[in-house]
């Protein structure tokens, strides 16, 4: 009995050609879409130094910390600033003239930066120099216990500028203990092929809910003969679910051939949880399907487009049409995407993709097997609950 339903479940499903364009073609064309849309987005993302001006005189001189900071941030490949060293005239006729974004003066008791806009370049250098100056009192303080060290040792002939040159250079040379654990290709692009994958994942709903109906007595005329035969209703209900798992994991496997093979779409070293991740969220898909068919006591056409409505509306929340809408929906409102399965998806390959630990992963793919649980069990107490007028 399963090997018949699963063989003529599977015919059925072939043969509906709108049927496979939405479920297997229309995720490819997206892929294809997105990949033309977003594959140069980036490319222009080039940092550039920033041009800064630094009055070179007395006052700057006397500041070792922000000259050998200054110094070190401008050299070599990965350097922040284009250094000018000038006067104070030449400073305000280059700023006035644009080719540099501001300039910086050692006053007394202050370091200034003045710019004529704010801009990108000119938050950047404020930014660095607010750092700068933190160091700096670092700086001070280990400076000022390794005069305190050697005095007491009897050394009275310091080089006072020397000793902080040289811790300063110290300090702004000793590496940072910090492991970098985020994913070299790191684009924000990703959550759009993610969404995709996500999306692909639910569409698996429009096969369960096309063979389900299939099998009811008020909309078809096999459903009215599956219902009054004595076959076993779980094996045919078993052959159906299978038939259309194998299509959406045909699907996928084309999807992904795609995205890796053809786009070079960059999943981490995790492949496999990838895998898995879509495969739970293709159950939940063909769970919602289930329970959008028995739920909704409606023709096949209005089922059709709510549950396109429904699958829709979650690939929204979850940041398919606009990167930004999901983090919106997570800080607005959370609940809403703790029970998107969409999100859900989306969510456990972030945690993949940025993370080096499994913990957020597994309570995704757990959610979503809470998810599929609910809607088969809902679904399964309201195809009990159903009746059919007989004579």
């Amino acid at each position: 009995m399963f090997l018949h339903e699963f063989i003529a479940s599977l015919k059925l499903l072939l043969r509906k050609k709108p049927l496979v364009f939405w479920t297997i073609a229309f995720p490819l064309v997206m892929g294809c879409l997105f990949h033309l849309a977003f594959a140069n987005i980036e490319s222009g993302e080039v940092f550039d130094k920033v041009s800064l001006g630094v009055v070179n005189d007395a006052g700057f001189q006397k500041e070792m910390i922000l000259k050998e900071s200054l110094k070190s941030l401008s050299e070599g490949d990965d350097a922040i600033f284009d250094i000018t060293y000038c006067t104070l005239e030449e400073a305000n006729a280059a700023l006035d003239e644009g080719t540099i974004s501001g300039y910086v003066q050692c006053q007394e008791d202050s370091v200034d930066l003045f710019i004529r806009k704010n801009g990108i370049e000119e938050t950047i250098t404020s930014s660095v120099l607010e750092e700068i100056q933190a160091d700096g009192v670092i700086i001070t303080e280990l400076s000022t216990e390794k005069i305190k060290a050697q005095i007491l040792k009897g050394n009275f002939a310091l080089d006072f500028s020397g000793l902080i040159e040289e811790i300063t250079h110290d300090f702004l040379e000793t590496p940072t203990h910090v492991r970098e654990v985020t994913n070299p290709h790191m684009s924000y692009t990703m959550i759009e092929f993610y969404s995709l994958i996500a999306m692909s994942c639910l569409y698996s709903s429009m096969l369960s809910m096309t063979l389900i109906n299939y099998k009811m007595a008020n909309l078809s005329a096999v459903g009215k003969r599956s219902t009054v035969s004595p076959a076993s209703r779980l094996a045919g209900l078993t052959g159906t679910l299978a038939a259309s798992f194998l299509v959406q994991v045909i699907g996928l496997a084309l999807l992904f051939s795609l995205l890796i093979f053809a786009f070079r779409v960059n999943f981490g070293d995790h492949l496999g949880h990838v895998v898995l991740l879509s495969l739970t969220g293709s159950a939940a898909g063909l769970a919602l399907g289930i329970a959008v068919s028995v739920l909704f006591k409606v023709g096949e056409n209005m089922k059709i487009t709510i549950l396109i409505s429904l699958t829709m509306a979650g690939c929204f929340f979850a940041g398919m049409m606009g990167i930004e809408t999901k983090y919106v929906i997570d800080t607005t409102v959370p609940a809403l995407n703790l029970v998107n399965p969409v999100a859900m998806i989306t969510d456990g390959l972030y945690a993949l993709y940025y993370y080096d630990t499994f913990e957020r992963f597994f309570f995704d793919l757990i959610s979503i097997g809470i998810f599929t649980v609910i809607m088969l069990a809902v679904s399964l107490v309201g195809l009990r609950r159903q009746s059919y007028d007989h004579f």
